[in-house]
Formats: structure tokens, C-alpha cells, sequence
């Protein structure tokens, strides 16, 4: 499992492959991926750290959640109608967590957040 974070994406399509190389300099790539990033997206998780829940503001309704721990393995996912949703982190050890957020439209906005004790 790969993951990063492009800190400065385009407003707009952003498209990403990963290129993978062997000891012996062969390489390939992998597909293209597509994220669409939208200007003003005004989505907040709070509090940051946290303890024994996070608050997710500024959703439009019918998003999936997906929280992943540091090995990329999704630990929580949710679908959403609400404009919030306050998600609970019982069963979490402490450390740093990657939230994904998809609409309805396919659009992808990321986010970490950081469990403690």
C-alpha cells in the first residue's frame, strides 16, 4: 500500500501514477488517477488532536468517510447525509490518521487527524 499528500493540488483535475522501480532499474507505472479539487472547500475536522471523537463540518450530504491508520488499512468507513457528522474513535490506538472524504460526484478531499490518549 503507497499513499501521499500533495499539499498544493490544482483547483480542478490533478491526475497521479506512481512509477515503481526494481533493483535491477526496470520500471513501470502504475494507472492514472484522477482528483478533482474544488476551490473553497470549506470541509473541517476538529478538534485536532483528539481524544475520544472528531466533528466533520461543511459536508453536502451522501459522502463516504474512510479513515485509514499508517499502513493504509481502512479502520472506519461511513456514508453520510448530514452536513456533520461526529465520528467516534473508540477502538483506536493513538497516533496519525488519514481521512478521505468522497462526494457524490467523485470528487476527493483529504485530511489527517490525530488520535491521542
Amino acid at each position: 500500500v503507497y499513499s501521499y499528500t500533495d499539499k498544493t493540488p490544482l483547483r480542478g483535475n490533478n491526475y497521479y501514477r506512481l512509477k515503481q522501480t526494481d533493483k535491477d532499474g526496470i520500471y513501470e507505472y502504475s494507472e492514472v488517477r484522477q482528483l478533482s479539487f474544488e476551490s473553497g472547500s470549506s470541509i473541517s475536522i476538529h478538534p485536532n488532536p483528539a481524544k475520544d471523537y472528531v466533528i466533520i463540518d461543511g459536508l453536502d450530504g451522501g459522502e463516504t468517510i474512510k479513515v485509514y491508520d499508517a499502513t493504509g488499512r481502512i479502520v472506519r468507513e461511513i456514508n453520510q447525509a448530514q452536513s456533520s457528522v461526529k465520528l467516534f474513535l473508540d477502538g483506536l490506538s493513538e497516533g496519525l490518521y488519514h481521512v478521505s472524504i468522497t462526494g457524490m460526484s467523485g470528487n476527493t478531499v483529504s485530511g489527517k487527524m490525530m488520535k491521542t490518549k
